[in-house]
């Protein structure tokens, strides 16, 4: 039997497995009949992926509502890899309080947002004005998770095409090409606490939108992951993902030959 090779760098040996989407990200919701599906992946792109799943997991849980049942126990399990007291044996105590305080002096405060704690900061010329706490999402890591939420999709959903009796679709292929491109936005609703709002519906086009929303919903993560995606012939394809019930992300995925000719067609050209 040939050996897998790793779903996301297509070239070392997948001889580790890789949770789609983060085991720790899963709420205590998520029936026990749900699969916490896994795809093959390399040491290297394993330890890449955690650590931007890990540089963008406190950003996130600070701009949700945390009394949502589809993020129940998230910030418990995220919160327990940040706590010194959580340090397992070889672990540096002192390296987990150095992430909280890094937390706390990059904290951002966006305009007072209902149901969300009010404090009131400073501003120039020592003026306080109410605020509520607020974060700025890494770029680099975002694209990151996202990239691997769809290349792992793709390769489950299309290994699941061919374990069906054949004929199969000739492009049917589980290894998304390399040279695609991947751009993630979120998008802010009336729950998500955001500085500096990456999308928003309204720039999104029309027409697309609709396609995109009018597709079926896949739910076989739980509660605390849930997707809708479409596909073009010319091997693009746009996902609209919805984190613990509150946390939306469009992703755009094209080859990037088609680059100019998908952002036109988004509307973000």
């Amino acid at each position: 039997m040939p050996k897998r090779v790793c779903v996301y760098c297509q070239e070392q040996p997948g001889t580790t497995r890789d949770h789609v989407f983060p085991f720790a990200w899963f709420p205590t919701t998520t029936p026990a009949r749900i699969q916490k599906r896994t795809v093959p992946c390399c040491p290297e792109c394993n330890k890449r992926l955690h650590d931007a799943e890990d540089a963008i997991a406190l950003d996130l849980l600070f701009i949700c509502n945390p009394d949502a049942p589809e993020i129940a126990g998230v910030q418990e399990n995220i919160f327990r890899s940040w706590r010194p007291d959580q340090a397992r044996a070889g672990e540096d105590p002192k390296h987990r309080a150095g992430k909280g305080l890094k937390i706390l002096r990059t904290m951002e405060w966006a305009k007072p947002h209902p149901g969300a704690p009010i404090v009131f900061v400073q501003k120039g010329g020592g003026l306080y004005r109410p605020a509520s706490p607020a974060r700025k999402l890494d770029g680099d890591a975002v694209r990151t998770v996202f990239e691997k939420f769809v290349r792992g999709l793709h390769y489950l959903e299309i290994n699941a095409i061919l374990a069906e009796p054949g004929p199969h679709p000739r492009d049917a292929h589980p290894l998304m090409p390399l040279d695609m491109i991947f751009r993630p936005m979120l998008i802010p609703n009336r729950l998500i606490r955001a500085v500096d709002p990456i999308l928003k519906p309204e720039d999104l086009d029309p027409e697309l939108l609709a396609a995109i929303i009018g597709t079926p919903r896949f739910t076989m993560f739980g509660p605390g992951f849930q997707y809708r995606r479409l596909r073009t012939p010319e091997g693009a394809s746009m996902w609209l993902f919805r984190l613990w019930g509150q946390l939306e992300f469009v992703t755009l995925a094209f080859p990037g030959a088609l680059a100019e000719q998908v952002e036109r067609a988004a509307g973000l050209r």
